[in-house]
């Protein structure tokens, strides 16, 4: 108990506080804070829905600010066996860091039992003399880099440094001309070679010197290595800098299916997205820098993409993209789950494995529950992009379906999405359904520029947006979650998910994008819609055929549109 609190004659019928002052138990759980530590009052206190989302999301972990365990906290955390000549000798890097470390030892015997050093051992990593650097690990070709260089002097002198710029082939110094004694920089001169630097450092105090170089390489990683001699000791660092094109990097990637259950099969060429040249005629712009374009090949059996080459799957593994939207959170949340699934089909999941994925899908789950809107009343179940962003359809549909998909009896108890937030985004899509069936944006913007290009429409009636190919990726998102959903919002998803059947099935007809057509098809016999044979038909009859009979090539695209290198 606490040395400091204080009984009175005012609290023997009162709750006493933990520090000071005491309260009465009716003011418990109240929004006034009568305790001097403002926390016995409120111990035990439910939390509102909105202060329990809040918490989640603004928690700190204070365990990396104390012990810094993924830095260079746990340098000293190592163990070993003690062989029979009864010690052990363990040499360890300490970080370069100036603090103060207590260290201690103990040791588990089958024969002594436990025994710990005494007292704790206190070490210092203060060194007389410390370099460290710092560069940007990646820069365009053409550039010049400024590597920062920290010089720290620990002793009560002043000393005397020498920072050595070591030689390589790889890059050059950047030396800026003097007029006068002053900095010239129109006058830059590039030196290869080993360059000296000396300064004076003053008695515990540091010295930050930038020595610029610029890489010689057109492409590719090189390393600067630098060094700093004092009288007293030296020290040597190293950057790693990676130089890639200039301009923005774009990464494209296309798919191609290829039936092996048969025989062989001999591809001539491979439809990709880069042009044999980046000129373009009469015009001064090119289509990409020269020397920049790269590729790479994947290839895999009954899967969209490598089952786990780490745990999460991301977008960067599969496709080498990063993003930070709700929309890239629930492509990370989609591929594990269907990776799981492969698994569990295939028989090959194994609890080691699933219990690591588990742990990341509710962290990648909770990274996309962020945006999920719940205390706007118009818009509630809905889904942002971003903080500030508008509601999406889209993007709320397509967070159903991942949901629907992830939601599976035998793992209820490592992941599960609550029916009240598939029943919200269900009923936050059905009240935005237009009157003839359709799905569409609710802001001009997203009319405009979609998150998904593919719900761009390509056609367009007379009376507004034709919506075909959204109401199309609503309509699956209903369709499964249809069966977990029960009394009068099953009635109104089931007389939705009809409506947008009448509509896709007036319209078949009208549509001629092969994607359009394909989603169409796909969703229509999903329903088993009675239009699904002619859909079917309809997509078959825009197939492209390329190849001999021994290397057949069937692909939906439009002509011309791919280039074969």
């Amino acid at each position: 108990m606490s040395h400091s609190i204080k009984f009175s004659e005012e609290c023997v019928s009162r709750e006493s506080c933990q520090s000071e002052n005491c309260f009465s138990f009716v003011n418990h759980c109240g929004e006034i804070m009568n305790c001097g530590d403002q926390i016995h009052d409120n111990y035990e206190c439910e939390l509102s829905e909105r202060e329990l989302i809040e918490y989640r999301i603004n928690r700190t972990n204070l365990i990396i600010d104390f012990y810094d365990p993924t830095t260079d906290g746990d340098w000293a955390w190592v163990s070993g066996n003690i062989g029979p000549h009864g010690n052990k000798y363990m040499t360890l890097s300490v970080p370069k860091v100036t603090d103060s470390w207590y260290l201690t030892a103990f040791t588990v015997s089958p024969y002594h039992g436990f025994s710990l050093i005494e007292p704790v051992i206190q070490y210092d990593s203060t060194r007389p003399f410390l370099m460290t650097m710092d560069a940007p690990s990646v820069i365009r070709r053409g550039e010049q880099v400024g590597i920062q260089t920290i010089l720290a002097n620990n002793t009560p002198k002043d000393i005397f440094a020498t920072v050595v710029l070591h030689s390589s082939t790889d890059y050059v110094f950047v030396k800026l001309g003097t007029t006068d004694g002053n900095v010239d920089e129109g006058k830059i001169l590039l030196l290869g070679g080993e360059h000296h630097h000396f300064v004076w450092i003053p008695a515990g105090g540091q010295l930050e010197v930038r020595i610029a170089v610029k890489p010689i390489i057109e492409q590719g990683s090189f390393e600067v290595k630098i060094s700093g001699i004092t009288q007293i000791r030296s020290d040597t660092g190293s950057v790693e800098i990676n130089v890639i094109p200039e301009g923005a990097q774009i990464g494209k990637h296309t798919s191609l299916v290829v039936d092996l259950k048969n025989r062989a099969t001999v591809l001539k060429f491979l439809n990709i997205w880069v042009e044999e040249s980046p000129l373009n005629p009469r015009d001064p712009m090119r289509k990409y820098i020269y020397g920049s374009p790269t590729a790479h090949v994947t290839l895999y059996g009954d899967v969209f993409g490598p089952i786990f080459p780490s745990i999460p799957v991301t977008m960067n593994d599969l496709i080498g993209k990063q993003g930070q939207g709700t929309a890239d959170r629930l492509f990370d949340l989609s591929v594990n789950i269907w990776s799981l699934h492969y698994l569990r089909l295939t028989n090959q999941l194994n609890k080691s494995v699933a219990r690591q994925v588990f742990v990341q899908l509710n962290k990648i789950f909770a990274h996309v529950m962020r945006r999920f809107e719940v205390n706007d009343t118009t818009n509630s179940g809905s889904f942002r992009m971003w903080d500030n962003s508008q509601p999406n359809i889209w993007l709320s549909a397509w967070a159903l379906q991942v949901f629907m998909h992830g939601t599976f009896q035998d793992w209820e108890n490592y992941f599960i999405v609550e029916n009240k937030i598939l029943s919200g985004v269900t009923s936050w899509l059905i009240r935005n359904q237009n009157l003839d069936g359709t799905f569409g944006e609710l802001s001009d913007s997203y009319q405009r520029h979609p998150l998904n290009k593919k719900m761009q429409d390509k056609v367009t009636n007379t009376n507004g947006p034709f919506n075909v190919t959204l109401t199309a990726h609503v309509t699956i998102g209903l369709h499964l979650v249809i069966p977990h959903l029960d009394g009068k919002l099953k009635l109104e998803a089931n007389l939705a998910k009809y409506r947008a059947i009448m509509y896709l099935e007036k319209h078949l007809n009208e549509v001629n994008d092969p994607y359009e057509v394909a989603l169409l098809t796909y969703v229509l016999t999903l329903v088993d819609s009675s239009e699904k044979d002619a859909a079917f038909n309809r997509l078959y009859s825009r197939r492209i055929e390329d190849g001999s009979w021994f290397s057949l090539l069937v692909s939906w695209t439009y002509p011309n549109q791919w280039n074969n290198l």
